[in-house]
């Protein structure tokens, strides 16, 4: 929450990069361990903020 300024705007971003992420993975993936998904956040965050 600390980078919004509301905790809906903090859980739309949330949801969003989880999407994200799991829509990349799927790509390569048939099974998407939560585990792979949370490795990938940082990564992900910097695409997004690109």
């Amino acid at each position: 929450v600390g980078q919004f300024d509301s905790i809906k705007e903090a859980v739309m971003s949330a949801t969003y990069t989880h999407s994200y992420i799991g829509e990349k993975l799927s790509e390569t993936m048939y099974v998407v361990p939560p585990s792979r998904l949370i490795n990938e956040i940082p990564f992900a965050m910097k695409q997004l903020e690109e």
